[in-house]
């Protein structure tokens, strides 16, 4: 089955030292990826976003950045997931 044929139901948890400004991001069981706002003078305010490659989190490839929002840094980490599956499924 291709994942066109399915959509993925991405959810956030907030992290328990931080609720407000840290976040892990799942589709189903497979964590994929990580908002949160940056503290560092030079992005302050800005929220920061990684995530791993695909459906294997075992990989090294990881692909991150920098958003004026937490709702921007949630849509790019999860259509870099979305985008990765799609790419996977072309090659099979």
């Amino acid at each position: 089955m291709h994942t066109d044929d399915i959509s993925p139901a991405y959810y956030w948890v907030p992290m328990y030292l931080s609720p407000e400004n840290d976040f892990l991001g799942y589709e189903g069981k497979r964590m994929i990826g990580r908002v949160s706002r940056d503290e560092r003078s030079q992005f302050l305010g800005t929220w920061s976003w990684s995530n791993a490659i695909g459906s294997n989190t075992s990989q090294d490839q990881i692909c991150q950045g920098y958003a004026a929002t937490k709702e921007l840094a949630v849509l790019a980490t999860e259509n870099h997931d979305r985008d990765t599956i799609r790419s996977q499924d072309l090659k099979e």
